[in-house]
């Protein structure tokens, strides 16, 4: 299919398969059990579950930086598509069947520079969801558009089946390895530890992971998410499919909280945007009946600007921070400790201005080191689109970056 080999247009009465040209479109037909395979050079008419027609499927791939550190060796589930079943006869635009596992990671081995293994991952993923789901498709054939005496003369219509699936990784298993003898293959596992992951069936991201290795401890960490709770914030990142950040995340070890973080969020300038940070104050371990009490302020964000970019924010001991914006409002330009917005914009005519400009003028906003003597002052200058270029400390000191 496609070799460049285009035959003339004709009339086909006893049989289909051969090479068309058909207004200069080269259609190939393969097949002919009731309906056709047809093959054409254009990418519209698909051979596989690839959207982009023929997907190439990688088994291994090997990573090696240089011939003197050693080298990475990853392993990935890789099946051909299947091709459709005798009473489902493939017709241009119908899908076959490809695996939705396709580009998974199996495996993970780092070697080093003599060949010997010296770690080994392993990657463990099951289904838990699966339904059939009827698709349906009408197709005209090109070949027979000259003979047709009215648009539906010579339609294809078909019901056809296609899955969906929700895989997901469930362990992880990691082995190191002792070395036998110098440039031998590692031989007996040293140690192996694991993690495993859980799902609950409101979100696609894992609800909890643990960790195991060879002292017999377990540790965990927890997730939370908008679909996790009821209250009306949750609701509304639940309608704004907002579901992949955690709300909380719980540090355990063999059942006790030893860490954890929450964030509130508010609804301002038509966005959901973090409110406060708590974290734990505990001096140790907290039972999951009890951890929650333990909550302190960690940081609040006072303020945003009108592009969603934090302008102030108060740590735990209340002391606020400022934070300036250039570059159409990308990049950070200054950080002004134990002082508010509005000391500073009482400082500056136009803060808009900074916002604004692609190269904005740090003068005045250095000046605000003699203005604002109980602050500590940091600005930053970017060489767009490279990264940053100089950075003056409170103190003074400048540090530069050459690109």
């Amino acid at each position: 299919i496609g070799s460049g080999l285009v035959g003339s247009e004709m009339c086909i009465r006893d049989s289909l398969r051969g090479v068309y040209d058909i207004g200069g479109v080269r259609v190939d037909v393969i097949d002919v059990t009731g309906f056709y395979v047809c093959g054409m050079s254009y990418p519209y008419t698909p051979f596989s579950f690839s959207a982009m027609g023929a997907s190439v499927g990688y088994s291994t791939v090997t990573v090696r930086e240089n011939f003197c550190t050693g080298y990475e060796e990853y392993s990935y589930y890789n099946v051909p598509d299947r091709a459709l079943s005798s009473d489902e006869s493939y017709i241009p635009g119908f899908p076959t069947t490809g695996s939705l596992r396709n580009g998974q990671l199996l495996s993970k081995i780092l070697y080093d520079d003599d060949g010997g293994k010296v770690e080994e991952t392993n990657y463990i993923y099951t289904v838990d969801r699966q339904e059939t789901v009827k698709g349906f498709k009408a197709y005209i054939p090109l070949i027979f558009s000259t003979f047709s005496t009215s648009e539906f003369d010579y339609i294809y219509a078909r019901f056809y089946d296609t899955v969906s699936e929700r895989w997901n990784l469930t362990r992880e298993i990691t082995t190191t390895y002792d070395p036998n003898n110098y440039g031998s293959n590692y031989g007996t596992p040293s140690v192996q530890f694991y993690k495993d992951y859980k799902y609950l069936s409101s979100n696609d991201l894992p609800s909890m992971v643990s960790y195991g290795n060879s002292d017999k401890s377990i540790r965990q960490i927890q997730y939370k998410y908008s679909t996790d709770y009821a209250d009306q914030m949750s609701q509304k990142m639940k309608n704004r499919n907002l579901v992949n950040k955690p709300l909380e995340t719980i540090y355990m070890c063999d059942g006790s909280v030893t860490k954890a973080e929450k964030t509130s969020y508010i609804d301002t300038l038509g966005l959901i945007l973090p409110k406060i940070v708590y974290a734990l104050k505990a001096s140790s371990p907290l039972s999951l009946s009890m951890y929650s009490s333990f909550y302190r302020k960690k940081y609040s964000i006072d303020l945003y600007n009108k592009h969603g970019k934090i302008v102030q924010m108060s740590e735990k001991d209340n002391i606020p921070v400022t934070y300036l914006w250039g570059y159409k409002s990308i990049y950070p330009i200054a950080e002004i400790r134990n002082a508010t917005y509005n000391e500073v914009a009482m400082h500056l005519r136009n803060m808009d201005s900074f916002e604004n400009s692609l190269s904005p003028i740090m003068t005045s906003i250095e000046n605000l080191r003699s203005l604002l003597k109980k602050s500590l002052i940091t600005t930053y200058t970017y060489k767009v689109p490279w990264g940053i270029q100089k950075i003056v400390s409170p103190t003074g000191m400048n540090t530069t970056y050459n690109y």
